[in-house]
């Protein structure tokens, strides 16, 4: 049943009910019947994003980056997509993870979707929030452990786009040597607005 049902859903088809039916042809075979109940496919007709920068200057007078066509291509989603159930949250997750490695870890996403009679609409809005740098690191409370070690973990340079996750890898992996107490990673800079970020690691 589960295997029918993400057959069919992965396909655009929204499944309320797949069921499972014996019948005794004789007295050795049974036959089974998987009746389902499921509404006409869905597809996504139009994807449309709102607050991306488009290579225009910014209220300030500044150049942004021309973020659009890169986004799109990064969602992998188009129109003509099976319109999924988890469909708005993957756009969502994309966008966001697409921001994040390019140095704006403040984005923020909201995904909403228009059913209309030949599909599904989805439009994306994004408050972009400041691309801001990797500052560098600060390591404390690792006497005992070779420093270059423990910066190996982490592949980020000074001067590359901030990407929090770097961190928070690099610091599960310390956690999973179980030569320390206790692995903690904190962002300096980032709740000010600052343009370069350091990171603590204690």
């Amino acid at each position: 049943q589960d295997r029918i049902r993400t057959w069919l859903e992965r396909r655009g088809w929204l499944v309320s009910d797949v069921s499972t039916v014996l019948r005794r042809k004789d007295s050795d075979e049974i036959q089974v019947v998987f009746p389902v109940i499921a509404g006409e496919p869905s597809y996504i007709r139009s994807i449309s994003l709102v607050g991306v920068s488009d290579g225009d200057d910014d209220e300030d007078g500044n150049p942004t980056e021309d973020l659009y066509d890169d986004l799109m291509d990064a969602l992998e989603i188009r129109p003509g997509s099976p319109f999924l159930e988890d469909t708005p949250e993957e756009l969502r997750r994309r966008t966001l993870r697409f921001y994040r490695i390019r140095g704006y870890p403040t984005t923020e996403v909201e995904a909403m979707v228009g059913f209309l009679a030949d599909g599904v609409s989805a439009r994306l809005i994004i408050q972009e929030g400041r691309r801001v740098l990797y500052g560098g690191m600060i390591l404390t409370g690792m006497e005992r452990t070779l420093r270059d070690k423990i910066l190996e973990v982490f592949s980020a340079k000074p001067g590359e786009p901030f990407d929090p996750q770097v961190f928070h890898k690099g610091a599960a992996l310390l956690r999973s040597w179980r030569v320390f107490r206790r692995v903690s990673v904190q962002f300096l800079g980032l709740e000010e607005g600052r343009e370069r970020i350091w990171v603590h690691i204690a």
